[in-house]
């Protein structure tokens, strides 16, 4: 789970139905993903800094 990390969601999203991303306040090693519809109660995926630039890789 992301500590007190600061979220973002990504200029390309718009108003609603975006993901959020932030870095691990207890570990800036890892990268936390969030549904913004459903930011407290909803899942947090963390992927390590090495999976983070895959996915990111693959996604763009």
């Amino acid at each position: 789970m992301v500590g007190t990390g600061r979220w973002q969601k990504s200029s390309h999203s718009g108003t609603e139905d975006c993901v959020q991303v932030a870095d691990r306040s207890d570990d800036r090693a890892r990268v936390g993903v969030r549904d913004s519809k459903v930011r407290v109660a909803g899942p947090v995926i963390t992927f390590d800094a090495e999976a983070w630039v895959a996915f990111v890789g693959v996604t763009r």
